[in-house]
């Protein structure tokens, strides 16, 4: 996992920073999404809390949220993050997919992306550190 030009720093600084940014606009965009979704279509929350479905979509937005929590701590605790985000994220996409009333398809692991290159970032960290130390 050597850059062309040795700089192994280099290529981890990328890695980083390509994980914030990408688990960043996630959150920005469902931000945006959900305060949208609140102003238009709750007002009255009667017809959300009868659907026959509730729980499986509070279970949802319930791991949804947690894999926006981890990608925000993941700014700061790259594996820490990565790992609550992953685990939020693939919650969300299991209970998708094995729901046949949501309209959704496997573009959803895209949404784990962010969540992987933290912890691949902290596990390549992690290995070049303990390298570091053994030179």
């Amino acid at each position: 996992m050597v850059v062309k030009n040795g700089n192994r720093k280099s290529w981890l600084s990328t890695l980083r920073w390509s994980a914030r940014v990408i688990g960043t606009l996630i959150v920005l965009t469902s931000v945006i999404f959900i305060i949208v979704d609140l102003v238009e279509h709750h007002k009255d929350l009667t017809g959300f809390f009868s659907s026959p479905h509730k729980g499986v979509m509070i279970l949802t937005d319930v791991f949804f949220l947690l894999s926006c929590i981890g990608l925000i701590i993941a700014l700061w605790r790259e594996g820490l993050g990565g790992l609550i985000a992953f685990i939020g994220m693939l919650g969300v996409i299991i209970l998708i997919l094995n729901n046949p009333d949501f309209n959704a398809s496997w573009m959803l692991i895209i949404f784990l992306l962010p969540s992987l290159l933290y912890l691949l970032y902290w596990w390549l960290s992690i290995k070049s550190n303990q390298r570091n130390n053994t030179k």
